[in-house]
């Protein structure tokens, strides 16, 4: 029994390390099969809004993080417990915490992509800058010979992550 309480008491002050809120009383970590234990370790410390969820079996799970919203974090990992087949997915824990993010045009940048961007802006050209449509993918270039040279280099970095990849930012 002391053994028990020592392992909730370790996931308790765990869990109160991160902003996440836990949907469900009885959800522990320590009653997942491995896999999820696993998926659920790499899913604390992945970027919010962020969603884990459960299956009653306990040892099927889905987790989803980088979403724009906690509504299409929950909405995916519902989405990928529920493609194992597993019986009554529900999410037992999420993150709201919102992505940084930085508007460039008609383009609004995400997470990672506001960071690269702010880098890129301190460049010297020539220089390009690219994203896909929902902002977390991009790719940037610059001091490239030519500016053909940069802004294929950059959208070639865009694709890698994500596509379609479309310019939203040059200078000559």
């Amino acid at each position: 029994m002391r053994a028990f309480l020592r392992t909730l008491l370790a996931v308790a002050l765990l869990l109160a390390s991160y902003p996440v809120s836990v949907a469900q009383a009885a959800f522990s970590p320590k009653q997942m099969g491995p896999e999820c234990v696993e998926i659920y370790r790499d899913w604390l410390t992945q970027p919010s809004p962020r969603a884990f969820a459960l299956s009653t079996n306990n040892v099927d799970c889905g987790a989803a993080w980088a979403h724009t919203t906690v509504d299409e974090a929950r909405t995916d990992a519902l989405d990928r417990c529920n493609s194992t087949g597993a019986p009554g997915c529900v999410v037992v824990a999420e993150d709201a915490t919102p992505l940084p993010s930085v508007t460039v045009g008609d383009a609004v940048l995400i997470g990672d992509c506001t960071a690269d961007y702010a880098v890129w802006l301190e460049q010297a050209g020539p220089k390009s800058f690219y994203a896909t449509e929902d902002g977390r993918s991009c790719g940037s270039a610059w001091s490239y010979d030519t500016l053909q040279q940069t802004r294929k280099e950059a959208r070639r970095l865009c694709v890698q992550y994500g596509d379609p990849c479309t310019e939203i930012s040059v200078v000559e």
